[in-house]
């Protein structure tokens, strides 16, 4: 996304974690929640808890 000028955003975040999440990459989507820059919220820890 930065190569095309747009930079990721919660909502972004949020998508790519819960499709990992859902796919059982739960090592992925708890990697990805643990590294990204901005603050995680309430979709963020819900996305990954979900399906553990």
């Amino acid at each position: 996304m930065p190569k095309y000028g747009s930079t990721p955003d919660i909502f972004t975040y949020n998508a790519l974690i819960n499709g990992f999440s859902e796919q059982g990459r739960l090592y992925d989507a708890d990697k990805l929640l643990s590294t990204m820059p901005c603050k995680p919220d309430t979709v963020s820890y819900n996305s990954t808890l979900k399906f553990m």
